[in-house]
């Protein structure tokens, strides 16, 4: 009985081992689904596809430093990104 008990305890955990590492896939794909689909619709010039992937309250920020070597953060806006996309 005591190891009916332990292998049926070792196939249920292995189950839910290969359950979790099937969602983790899951979430990874799309989450590179998503970048691709950005990225496709930047290479295409096609701002409504870049659209789709961003939530309407995304805060588009650059960061670079000048020639001071002043480091800036720069907010900009997802509509001139968008229209930067769509702009041959």
């Amino acid at each position: 009985m005591k190891t009916r008990v332990i292998l049926l305890f070792a196939l249920w955990s292995s189950t839910v081992i290969f359950a979790q590492s099937d969602s983790a896939m899951t979430e990874k794909e799309a989450i590179k689904k998503t970048i691709d689909n950005m990225f496709d619709g930047m290479r295409a010039g096609d701002s409504a596809q870049v659209h789709s992937v961003f939530r309407d309250d995304v805060r588009m920020l650059t960061t670079f430093k000048r020639k001071t070597g002043e480091e800036v953060l720069h907010e900009g806006s997802l509509t001139d990104f968008l229209k930067a996309v769509g702009t041959p």
